[in-house]
């Protein structure tokens, strides 16, 4: 017997088939759309808190302990919000006296910094 054309359930499983590794593929781009996305505002905090923390040594001076971010007075601080890609980066720093039972760090101030943002969603 000579076939010349394919039957209507061969061209609905190729039709099925073909959905499905079109469907892996389409959810493999959005992954990879994520992922960029996500460690592109990683990497933009990363950078923030090394400009931020780059300042922090400016303020370790005996002239002007008293009145800078960490001498205690946190409000000297450059808090504050700053966009880049179309994100929004939060930036608050927090100056505390460092508490270390049995040493001589009573002069010690311990400053964390944190960087807060929104990821974006697909």
């Amino acid at each position: 017997m000579l076939r010349k054309a394919f039957t209507l359930l061969e061209i609905l499983v190729s039709t099925v088939l073909i959905s499905m590794i079109m469907f892996g593929i389409m959810s493999g781009f959005i992954g990879i759309g994520r992922y960029i996305s996500i460690s592109r505002s990683e990497t933009v905090a990363g950078q923030l808190a090394r400009f931020f923390l780059g300042e922090l040594p400016q303020q370790v001076r005996q002239d002007n302990w008293n009145t800078s971010c960490l001498g205690g007075n946190s409000s000297n601080c450059s808090n504050g919000e700053t966009t880049m890609d179309n994100t929004v980066y939060g930036v608050i720093y927090n100056v505390t006296a460092f508490n270390e039972s049995g040493g001589d760090f009573a002069n010690l101030s311990k400053v964390e910094l944190s960087i807060s943002w929104n990821e974006t969603t697909f």
